[in-house]
């Protein structure tokens, strides 16, 4: 409906700040053609499946980035893929990439396999959490927004357990990093909701002195304070830190000053240096 809308990264707010936002199929599949030509199986009322629908895109700065990142090649770990839109957009863009999507919801894991399928035969799909030990979690469930599920607790209680609520797989870095079998990991991508620091401390432990080129995440409280220490790890681990600004027609990596003055944006960029 929106391919011909005059911004390159302005459709989303379109949909989210009209009726369209609302709009109800009362499906709980269907199939979406993607502005980049290939089709996705989507949530036609949750939040990135009503996007896909309507404009065949969601939050395509993040997809654009990691491929301006990637080379031909590359073996890419995107943790939190949801129903797999930025992984496939990888695929369809990285030249004989090589990819793991690691998923813990149910629902958006059976739509992240057969996704990762119709792109790549090759393509893992892995149905846990990733965090700083294996076992179980509590995993909270957004009923109308898929991807603001998120992990509440280290271990699931039976008393808890409620419709909303759903005991998930947890592996620890090295765990995930041996069940996907990947030699190296390149390109990395991290969607958690509020547990980066956590995915980001076991990962970089795992990785060892062959570390990634380049980290993509999500992170929307400031460095200052408790939250220092994410900004110190990556830090003390060699990358320098990038905010990603986004604008209606383009996007730019800004340097990241310290973790007390940032700026502070809510997508970011650790490259290595």
């Amino acid at each position: 409906m929106f391919t011909l809308y005059p911004f390159g990264y302005g459709q989303g707010r379109v949909i989210d700040r009209t009726l369209l936002g609302r709009h109800r199929t009362g499906l709980t599949r269907s199939t979406a053609r993607t502005t980049d030509g290939f089709d996705l199986d989507i949530m036609p009322d949750d939040h990135i499946g009503r996007h896909l629908r309507f404009t065949g895109q969601f939050d395509r700065t993040i997809p654009d980035v990691l491929v301006s990142l990637s080379r031909d090649g590359d073996h890419i770990l995107d943790v939190g893929a949801n129903i797999g839109y930025v992984a496939c957009m990888m695929l369809r863009h990285i030249a004989n990439a090589r990819l793991a999507a690691v998923e813990p919801r149910p629902d958006c894991f059976a739509l992240l396999a057969g996704n990762l399928k119709r792109l790549s035969s090759g393509a893992i799909a892995v149905n846990a959490a990733v965090s700083d030990h294996d076992g179980t979690g509590l995993l909270e469930m957004a009923a109308a927004n898929s991807g603001a599920s998120r992990l509440i607790g280290a271990s699931a209680d039976e008393n808890e357990l409620r419709s909303q609520r759903l005991s998930v797989e947890l592996l620890t870095g090295k765990s995930l990093l041996t069940r996907i079998g990947f030699p190296r990991i390149d390109l990395v991508k991290i969607d958690v909701e509020g547990h980066e620091h956590a995915v980001l401390r076991t990962l970089l432990s795992s990785f060892g002195n062959s570390k990634p080129r380049a980290i993509v995440f999500e992170h929307h409280a400031r460095f200052a304070g408790s939250e220092r220490a994410l900004y110190d790890l990556l830090i003390s681990s060699g990358y320098e830190l990038l905010g990603i600004r986004k604008a209606l027609r383009a996007w730019r990596l800004v340097p990241v000053v310290s973790a007390d003055t940032g700026p502070f944006f809510c997508d970011y960029v650790a490259r290595l240096r």
